[in-house]
């Protein structure tokens, strides 16, 4: 009986210190970190802006050290050129506060507009009664524009526009100034001198 006490004794401490162990527990693990995703996006967002292209943008985040970010992933933001979309990867053992992505507005360089040019404008000599053309060009044209013309002086000579054929016609002895015209392009002028016809 009292070998049987003892042996029940020795069994009773070692589950209690077995016990006593597990819930111990590791003191040296570290609690779960927290990354604010609006200080990932400043830092972020500080030296992006007008960027050649999207590999460009990528190569700029990798260079932002936020404490806790593993990796910053930019992707072009729907159909837009020039707007991305952020994607944040953290490191183990920490916790995003806020959203997991984020847009920086103009990241990318986008085209800038073209202005239309008007050139091929060269000054004319034209009889009473007859007629005079040249081709006319609009560099960076827009689908829908028109070129335009108009005479100052519809008495000494008359234009007309047919695509990008200008034609003048002699009306009567003197000059008129032929001022062209298209949307968003500065006016070109020519002089055109009628003279008597033969």
């Amino acid at each position: 009986m009292k070998k049987l006490l003892t042996l029940l004794g020795a069994v009773g401490l070692t589950a209690t210190a077995s016990t006593a162990v597990v819930a111990c527990g590791d003191p040296k693990t570290p609690a779960t970190k927290e990354v604010k995703a609006e200080d990932v996006k400043t830092a972020a967002s500080k030296d992006i802006k007008d960027l050649a292209d999207l590999a460009a943008v990528n190569a700029k985040l990798k260079e932002v050290k936020v404490t806790g970010v593993k990796s910053l992933v930019a992707a072009a933001k729907g159909e837009s050129k020039t707007d991305v979309t952020v994607t944040i990867e953290l490191e183990e053992g920490y916790t995003l506060k806020g959203d997991k992505t984020f847009d920086i507005t103009g990241a990318i360089k986008g085209e800038e507009a073209k202005t239309p040019v008007i050139s091929g404008a060269t000054d004319k000599t034209v009889k009473v009664g007859a007629t005079e053309e040249q081709i006319i060009t609009v560099a960076n044209s827009v689908e829908g524009k028109i070129l335009t013309a108009k005479s100052s002086d519809d008495k000494k000579a008359t234009v007309v526009v047919d695509g990008d054929k200008v034609t003048v016609t002699g009306v009567e002895e003197g000059t008129a100034t032929i001022t062209l015209s298209y949307d968003g392009a500065e006016n070109v002028t020519f002089e055109v001198t009628v003279q008597a016809a033969e």
